[in-house]
């Protein structure tokens, strides 16, 4: 006995050597857990005949307060846990349009996105790359499952414009900017890869069964909001647009700032600024992005525009082509969100520089547009 004592005090430390209590309460969340508000909204909003029935818009409302509430992207997550869990078709035979959930969580992370790029802008917090990333992948993951597939490129797409822009007007953070950008396109393309070898085993798994039973498989089996090639040309083409565009700019150091201060700020005086926006324009250009030249010349037209109106002109209605010439390529491949934000911006850059016959050839191809067919 004496021995199994001493055995005993040695494996169990004294009380002075025990961990002590925390002396805190954990947190717990006041009321009904965020899974248990959406459980029901989510099994509301997806048995619903129609999504534009008065009883689904109110459902979408009441998830989105809650998104208010809780947050944007604690909510989204939420959604998509619920909704990876929930079947297409439970066991009474109710058919479940979780695609509806699956655009809304990507909208939620779309606007929590946003929210990061404006903190980054402010100063006020600066998201890494990798987390950047995880957000995007998230969020092309949920538009991979929503009705228009074409929606899990053309976001992503108006996210980077929208880092590159940023880069623009605040160079001093264009390292930032840039690794967002590619960041977020590099998750993009990996989804859309994935999807697209994924649709093509399964379209030669169904191609090799149809053959064994003797059935000849139709030419078009899929509708057009599917990843295919060409999107993945598309893709990895952006891809190599942007890295150009990286190498250039850690190439490129602009005049050193008369006002502010900071590495990378820009010169205040006039023909400083021109000299670094022309500096940019020569940038965008070899790297080949119309889009993203089309926003350097458009900058350039706004900053001439007053003491050389005649060369602003010039800026704007060459940026209305760029951004015309990037709209009609996205156009061709059924990217119909992305287009018409091109068509748009080149109306505006040609209304600019007084040319309204172009301007309204721009506004007409919004109108003519082909809108893919939906899953």
């Amino acid at each position: 006995m004496d021995l199994l004592r001493k055995l005993t005090q040695l494996i169990t430390p004294p009380p002075f050597r025990k961990t002590p209590k925390p002396r805190y309460t954990p947190w717990k969340e006041e009321g009904p857990s965020l899974a248990a508000i959406l459980k029901p909204l989510l099994k509301r909003l997806t048995t619903l005949p129609s999504v534009e029935e008065p009883a689904a818009q109110e459902c979408l409302s009441e998830i989105k307060q809650v998104a208010l509430k809780k947050g944007l992207y604690l909510t989204a997550f939420e959604i998509k846990n619920r909704l990876d869990m929930m079947p297409w078709v439970d066991t009474e035979g109710t058919r479940h349009n979780k695609q509806r959930g699956y655009v809304l969580a990507a909208d939620f992370i779309l606007g929590h996105v946003r929210r990061e790029i404006n903190a980054i802008r402010t100063e006020s917090a600066l998201t890494g790359p990798r987390v950047f990333a995880g957000y995007c992948n998230e969020m092309v993951a949920c538009l991979l499952n929503g009705d228009n597939v074409r929606r899990a490129i053309e976001i992503p797409v108006l996210v980077v414009d929208e880092l590159l822009f940023n880069a623009i007007d605040h160079f001093k953070k264009i390292d930032v900017y840039l690794d967002l950008a590619a960041q977020a396109l590099g998750s993009t393309t990996a989804l859309a890869k994935q999807r697209f070898e994924r649709e093509m085993a399964e379209a030669g798994g169904k191609s090799r069964r149809k053959a064994r039973n003797g059935v000849s498989a139709p030419q078009t089996e899929r509708a057009l909001p599917t990843i295919d090639q060409p999107v993945i040309d598309y893709l990895e083409q952006l891809q190599r647009k942007l890295q150009q565009a990286q190498h250039r700019f850690s190439q490129y150091h602009p005049r050193t700032q008369t006002r502010q201060e900071g590495p990378g700020a820009i010169s205040t005086d006039f023909p400083a600024q021109v000299e670094h926006f022309q500096a940019m324009l020569r940038i965008a250009d070899m790297a080949g992005y119309a889009a993203f030249s089309g926003a350097v010349r458009e900058q350039l037209g706004l900053l001439l525009q007053r003491g050389q109106p005649g060369k602003g002109i010039e800026f704007f209605r060459s940026a209305g082509e760029a951004y015309e010439a990037q709209g009609d390529q996205e156009s061709q491949l059924y990217f119909t969100k992305l287009s018409a934000k091109r068509y748009e911006k080149a109306c505006e850059q040609f209304l600019r520089a007084n040319d309204r016959d172009r301007a309204a050839k721009a506004q007409s191809k919004i109108a003519n547009t082909a809108s893919p067919t939906k899953q």
